[in-house]
C-alpha cells in the first residue's frame, strides 16, 4: 500500500486528532478494519499499534467459527473464544474459550507439519 497518497495521509491525521481526543475526555476508540489475503489488519501501523486489542472474528480450521485476540495487552494469551455464528441473523453466541497453540498455527500456514 502507498503511504504517501493523500487519503492515506489524512487517515492518519484523522487517527492522530481522535487519539487526542479520547485522551482529553477519558473515551475509548474502537476502530473497524478489513483483513487483507494474509490475514493481517489493513489498517494504519499508528491505527493498531495503539491499540490495547486488536479482535478477529475468523473460521479456524479445526474449532469453527472464533474470535481471537491478535493483540490483547491485558487479557489472555493464545486463547479463542469459540462461538455460534448464525449468518441469516448475524448473531454470535459465546460457546467456551479454547487455548490454542499459535506457533503449531503459523507452522501449519507454512505448509510445516507436527509429526
Amino acid at each position: 500500500m502507498n503511504r504517501n497518497i493523500q487519503e492515506w495521509k489524512a487517515l492518519q491525521q484523522a487517527i492522530i486528532r481522535l487519539e487526542d481526543l479520547a485522551k482529553e475526555l477519558n473515551f475509548c476508540i474502537i476502530v473497524l478494519a478489513q483483513l487483507n489475503r494474509d490475514g493481517e489488519i489493513s489498517a494504519s501501523h499508528r491505527a493498531t499499534f495503539s491499540a490495547h486489542t486488536v479482535l478477529n472474528f475468523r473460521d479456524h480450521p479445526t474449532l469453527g467459527p472464533v474470535i481471537d485476540a491478535k493483540k490483547n495487552r491485558h487479557g489472555k494469551k493464545d486463547s479463542v473464544v469459540t462461538v455460534d455464528y448464525t449468518e441469516i441473523s448475524a448473531r454470535i453466541t459465546e460457546k467456551q474459550q479454547v487455548k490454542i497453540d499459535r506457533k503449531a498455527e503459523q507452522r501449519n500456514k507454512a505448509g510445516v507439519r507436527d509429526i
